[in-house]
């Protein structure tokens, strides 16, 4: 009997590597000294190799190695099982076999989509397809690829609307996350047609809320010493007022770096949602709240406060300050937008401040800003 000799290693082919820098991964199988590289779909930087073991620079437990290894030892499995009922090895039979390696199973794509995804995704963005998910679970355990059609994607919008109660922002979101999903599973050759092809996605036009002058003076004034959990309440209104002076998101806010600030008097920083550079004067009151927490070690300014916790924590201030409007950490942005439009900024001085690439964007808080509007129609005798 010929024997027969066989190895299955993965390796980095920076020989074929791309303009970001990154190589592919492929599985190297060397049957009888003839070699077949197969493509696994993932990629690395070269200084994150492990070229001597053949696995990332990571935890062999992580969930890039275990699928590595778990893929490896499925193309070991079947080489072993060939062998031992005899059957001929040589690369067409690997090939053959590698070629019917995708599943099926519509959970198992989503996990390696945003395993790739949220690599270039903010931590606000990828809890939106953290919460798509979980509501797909609720939706149906298990889903099959080759089952998600057009019947599919409206049995999921009704289940969005009755049984979860999401609002046509929320359900907006939910379809666009899972819609991009099977948008790369297309092109996958995962399936042959995207039912949202058919499916008529509407994003309604959402009422741009902000706090005036008014609410926002409360929030200023309000104490915390005498509430239980005061010191976390506290930290919660200085970085939401912070943003409210500065007009940076929740993610800019919390990852501010000491090294941000320009001589105190701005604050240039590179935008983690859109990687625009913006550069941010310090208003007093900006000012103000920046030297209670410069003084500490951290790189950071501000301590890491999790964005649910923070929402949370506006929800009571909210009501303690009586406050009927829902308040969310991005109603901050929208209040800096808004209170700028309402003092007469140019659309496309807020729009650099912003960070927005369509004035289309900023224009929204424009248009919202009826303050000033109705002052105006005041002031015209012919209307009064």
């Amino acid at each position: 009997m010929i024997k027969q000799n066989f190895t299955v290693k993965a390796i980095l082919r920076t020989d074929k590597r791309k303009k970001d820098g990154t190589c592919p991964v492929n599985y190297r199988v060397t049957i009888n000294s003839v070699v077949l590289k197969l493509t696994s779909g993932e990629y690395s930087e070269e200084p994150k190799w492990n070229s001597l073991d053949g696995c990332f620079k990571e935890a062999k437990s992580s969930i890039k190695n275990s699928l590595l290894d778990n893929e490896m030892g499925r193309i070991k499995d079947y080489l072993r099982v060939q062998r031992s009922i005899g059957t001929y090895l040589d690369i067409d039979l690997v090939k053959s076999f590698y070629s019917t390696k995708d599943s099926d199973d519509f959970y198992e794509y989503y996990d390696k989509f945003c395993e790739k995804k949220f690599t270039e995704l903010s931590e606000g963005t990828q809890y939106h397809y953290v919460i798509l998910r979980k509501r797909l679970k609720q939706f149906k355990k298990e889903i099959k690829l080759s089952q998600i059609n057009l019947n599919f994607i409206e049995k999921f919008d009704s289940f969005l609307n009755t049984k979860c109660n999401t609002g046509n922002s929320g359900r907006w979101s939910r379809h666009k996350n899972l819609k991009a999903v099977l948008g790369s599973a297309l092109k996958n050759n995962r399936i042959k047609k995207n039912p949202y092809d058919e499916f008529k996605l509407i994003q309604e036009e959402t009422k741009i809320e902000y706090l005036n002058r008014i609410e926002l003076k409360l929030i200023e004034k309000i104490r915390f010493s005498n509430f239980p959990k005061g010191e976390g309440l506290n930290i919660t209104r200085d970085i939401f007022l912070f943003s409210c002076y500065t007009g940076l998101r929740y993610s800019d806010v919390i990852g501010l770096s000491k090294k941000d600030i320009l001589d105190s008097e701005s604050i240039s920083l590179r935008m983690q949602k859109t990687k625009n550079m913006v550069k941010v004067p310090i208003t007093n009151k900006a000012r103000i709240i920046l030297k209670k927490y410069l003084s500490t070690d951290n790189d950071t300014v501000f301590p890491n406060r999790c964005n649910v916790t923070v929402n949370r924590d506006l929800k009571t201030i909210a009501s303690l300050c009586k406050i009927k409007k829902k308040v969310h950490f991005h109603m901050a942005r929208h209040t800096f937008a808004s209170t700028m439009a309402n003092n007469d900024v140019n659309s496309f001085k807020i729009m650099k401040l912003l960070g927005h690439r369509d004035i289309k964007m900023t224009q929204r808080y424009v248009d919202n800003s009826v303050e000033d509007l109705s002052k105006m129609l005041k002031s015209i005798e012919a209307f009064n």
